[in-house]
């Protein structure tokens, strides 16, 4: 009998009482929410992290973008100002190429209006009743070859009327006289003047008055 006491009592004591299945279930389940819940924090943590890491790659992108956005407006500034200074250089290359070839003759063109003043000394003082009319005729036709030439290259006489304001740009005074004329203004051309293009090739030769 006491064998089967102590067989009792040893059975007693290995069996699981319902109180301690208990305790072992809610501290399982404890344990399990405890999870689930440190889960959930490190989930969430981990979901603020990554929004916050897309903010921020965000932000760097935007700042990425605004960098290049200048860069192109500063490259897209200095083309336009490239482009307007080719073009301005264009036009100032054709300007002196035409320049050039326009004023290449001057040389020439100075020349040919001493000859043309020679000839037309030379027929106001020749004494047509006891000079070759042949020779009287080829001097007017040469004057007026002359006469074409300077239409076609733009060659202009500088001939100033008679008592009108002296111009220094296109005149020179080799004397000054007493007359009736106001001071300044031309009493008598001496020798006329001649443009090239416009630009003074040789001053008109003028005497001006000095009043009375």
């Amino acid at each position: 009998m006491y064998r089967l006491i102590y067989i009792y009592m040893t059975f007693k004591k290995k069996m699981p009482t319902f109180s301690n299945e208990k305790e072992d279930i809610e501290n399982k389940m404890d344990k399990k929410e405890s999870n689930e819940k440190t889960s959930n924090e490190i989930n969430e943590e981990e979901k603020d992290n990554n929004i916050e890491q897309s903010k921020n790659e965000l932000d760097e992108k935007q700042l990425m973008i605004n960098e290049l956005k200048k860069k192109n407006d500063d490259l897209e500034r200095k083309l336009l100002y490239l482009a307007a200074e080719y073009e301005n250089s264009k036009k100032r290359n054709k300007i002196e190429i035409e320049s050039a070839n326009k004023f290449a003759i001057t040389k020439f063109a100075i020349d040919a209006v001493n000859i043309y003043d020679i000839l037309q000394t030379a027929l106001q003082n020749t004494d047509a009743e006891k000079t070759d009319n042949t020779l009287i005729d080829g001097i007017k036709m040469t004057i007026s070859e002359f006469n074409k030439m300077f239409e076609r290259i733009e060659i202009n006489k500088i001939e100033p009327e008679i008592n009108t304001p002296f111009d220094y740009n296109k005149h020179e005074a080799i004397s000054r006289v007493q007359s009736k004329f106001e001071i300044g203004n031309i009493v008598k051309v001496v020798r006329p003047g001649y443009e090239l293009y416009g630009r003074l090739l040789r001053p008109a030769m003028v005497i001006v008055s000095s009043g009375e």
